[in-house]
C-alpha cells in the first residue's frame, strides 16, 4: 500500500496516517506512507516514528501543498 496524507502532523491527519500504515502492513505486509506538513515539526517526526514502529516506511515532505 502507498498513501499520501496531507496535514499529518496532528489531529485527524496524524490518525489517518497511522491507521493507513497499520492497515497496509496487516493486509499486504508493506506500506509506504508519505506525510506532509507546512514546516518540519517534532509532531511530524513523532508521526513518522509511529509509522516506523508499525513496520511501515514513512516519507516526510514539508511545504505548502
Amino acid at each position: 500500500m502507498k498513501a499520501l496524507v496531507v496535514g499529518a502532523s496532528r489531529g485527524i491527519g496524524a490518525a489517518i496516517a497511522l491507521r493507513l500504515a497499520k492497515d497496509g502492513i496487516a493486509r499486504s505486509g508493506f506500506a509506504q506512507i508519505v506525510i506532509t506538513a507546512r514546516a518540519p515539526s517534532p509532531a511530524l517526526t513523532e508521526v513518522a516514528s509511529g509509522i516506523t514502529r508499525l513496520g511501515a516506511q514513512p516519507h516526510i515532505v514539508t511545504g505548502d501543498i
